[in-house]
């Protein structure tokens, strides 16, 4: 029986946060903060820029301190003595791995098995594992100094499951990789959340859905909301428009936006800069009415379409600052 599973049952909490607080100056990176993470279950962080993403997977790894609250893994305290051996079951993957550049791949991941307490006769197959999972075999030998960014965000995950770990934190392991790149690491992701218990920050809904089963949304370094996965997507099923005017349209937009706030068929709209975002509670009526209520505004429409709706516009609709409370457009 392996240390996974003698450390917990499935569904069990592994990792637990309690009024987790970290300020940047007047900033907040998160703000009292409670999240349970469960064994078997990958969480996706979600969130925009400067929501809080990266302070939490620091955090969580014990590569910073939080200056209120509590972080518990595997029932002992993040950052306390009582920690070290549950932090040998822990790999961590940073948006850009840093290595030795005079170090060769295999080097680096079989000193990454070495410090996770692997014995050598394990290390050896151990090391060819991880390095077959993301497709560095073939570069193996080479020095790091040799490697793209994408050949290194690979290497990072190597490293990161080398030991075998119960828990793997990752921040951005998807962000801006070529396709070839995208496509191992989601294979290994897949395959690793199979025998880990993963949480990984991302921006991506496409991505959570791929790998997450559960998700927590901050913003502002809060939890705004955590669900699963069809919670999520049920919340992102009302369809959204997207309507592009052209230049120098401001007045005309706004006068249109308040126009739309008094339609019962409007669920919420956003205003942007260059045209409105547009989510709607009877998808027939929009399909009829949304268009000719447009033209007749005076907006000169560049671009008029019904698109999949994004991160940014379930933010708009957890937030209430753009939803409508019926006929007269009162702010919710």
């Amino acid at each position: 029986m392996t240390d996974r599973e003698t450390a917990g049952a499935p569904g069990d909490p592994i990792v637990e946060t309690h009024g987790l607080t970290k300020r940047f100056g007047g900033r907040s990176g998160l703000e009292d903060l409670d999240l349970e993470v469960r064994r078997g279950v990958s969480l996706a962080v979600l969130g925009p820029a400067a929501s809080g993403k990266t302070t939490l997977i620091r955090l969580l790894s014990g590569l910073a301190r939080p200056p209120a609250g509590t972080i518990t893994a595997l029932g002992a305290r993040v950052g306390a003595r009582q920690w070290l051996p549950a932090r040998r079951r822990l790999g961590v993957v940073s948006s850009n791995p840093v290595f030795h550049a005079w170090m060769s791949g295999r080097e680096v991941v079989d000193f990454a098995a070495h410090m996770a307490g692997l014995p050598a006769r394990e290390r050896r197959t151990r090391v060819d594992e991880a390095l077959g999972l993301v497709g560095l075999r073939g570069v193996a030998a080479e020095r790091v100094s040799t490697y793209s960014s994408g050949l290194r965000r690979r290497l990072g995950l190597a490293q990161a499951v080398a030991g075998r770990p119960d828990r793997v934190l990752l921040d951005e392991p998807l962000g801006a990789l070529d396709p070839d790149d995208r496509s191992e690491l989601l294979g290994a992701l897949d395959a690793i959340r199979r025998a880990a218990t993963i949480v990984f920050t991302t921006r991506s809904l496409a991505d959570t859905e791929l790998l997450a089963d559960r998700v927590a949304l901050l913003d502002g370094g809060r939890l705004v909301l955590e669900a699963t996965i069809a919670d999520l997507l049920d919340r992102l099923a009302q369809p959204i428009y997207a309507i592009e005017a052209e230049r120098d349209q401001g007045a005309a937009l706004s006068a249109l936006n308040a126009r739309l706030r008094q339609e019962r068929w409007v669920a919420w709209t956003a205003l942007e800069a260059a045209g409105i975002r547009v989510a709607v509670a009877d998808p027939a009526r929009a399909a009829r009415d949304l268009l000719p209520v447009v033209l007749a505004a005076g907006v000169r429409v560049a671009a008029f379409g019904r698109r999949r709706p994004t991160l940014d516009d379930l933010l708009a609709e957890l937030s209430g600052a753009h939803r409508t409370d019926g006929p007269e457009g009162r702010a919710a």
